[in-house]
């Protein structure tokens, strides 16, 4: 009887081991994109100070906005609200000099796209026109924002960089992965994620209006997640980059594959066997 009591204690000891293991977020579920980290590291090119910086999604709910990063030393206020069928995103608190950088962030749910991704610096709510200053700054940033697919046979994270603003936009990208789960604070410049990333593009490519530039990852297990980082310019009127706006650090999280739940089961049986 006491054998028997042993044995039953051990499958106890698995199965509850499983529920556990079902319930963490993302073990059990279907594989594919839990969310998508967007950094953006902005340079100030409107020819005169800013102190407020906006981001403006289109067609997307700002319930779908998990986080606002504001960055080590940037701005201190980071909000976001609803704008029509669409959500906004606004930096404040802090002066960002003409010619200096500025870090912020957003953490979205799954692989969501909005329609159109504005952004524009103001000054005490105004917005910068272009021009600002009397110094021809320009204050129109390109949306070459990026969308992350999941693709199956073979699995596969893939990456898509679209010029959806029109005038040709040049981009330079570099790619990471990582058996980690990514936060928004490893997407800097200058970072671990950053330093050991492979350029791709030697040099600066260049998108036209509705073109698209597409890169694979392809899945193992092991990854946790995907960076997909690039410089964007503008074009210098004369099809070649001319000034440097900013750059994206991007990150897709990745749900494991539903199979860790049966290695990690396993690996408790296999624990328990030894302790007898």
């Amino acid at each position: 009887m006491a054998r028997v009591r042993t044995c039953g204690h051990r499958m106890l000891a698995v199965f509850s081991l499983c529920a556990l293991v079902a319930s963490w977020p993302g073990v059990a579920a279907a594989q594919g994109i839990d969310q998508s980290l967007s950094n953006f590291d902005v340079k100030n090119n409107t020819g005169q100070d800013a102190n407020d910086f906006h981001v403006a999604l289109g067609y997307f709910d700002p319930a779908n906005i998990l986080g606002l990063y504001t960055g080590a030393g940037g701005f201190p206020n980071a909000t976001k609200s609803a704008n029509g069928s669409g959500a906004n995103c606004d930096w404040s608190g802090a002066t960002v000099s003409n010619g200096a950088w500025a870090h912020v962030g957003i953490r979205l749910a799954d692989d969501l796209d909005p329609t159109d991704v504005q952004m524009w610096w103001t000054n005490n709510g105004t917005r910068i026109p272009d021009g600002g200053g009397g110094g021809g700054g320009t204050n129109t940033f390109p949306d070459v924002f990026q969308k992350w697919n999941w693709l199956t046979s073979p699995d596969t994270v893939r990456d898509v960089i679209t010029n959806r603003s029109g005038p040709l936009t040049w981009v330079q990208r570099r790619v990471n992965t990582s058996t980690s789960v990514l936060a928004l604070p490893d997407l800097m410049v200058g970072g671990a994620i950053w330093n050991t990333a492979t350029v791709i593009d030697a040099q600066p490519v260049s998108i036209g209006q509705n073109a698209s530039l597409t890169y694979d990852y392809l899945y193992t297990g092991g990854i946790l997640s995907c960076a997909m980082m690039y410089d964007v310019y503008l074009d210098n009127g004369s099809n070649a980059p001319g000034l440097l706006m900013m750059t994206y650090l991007n990150a897709a999280v990745v749900t494991p594959e539903p199979a860790t739940l049966s290695l990690l089961a396993l690996g408790g049986l296999a624990l328990i066997r030894r302790r007898r």
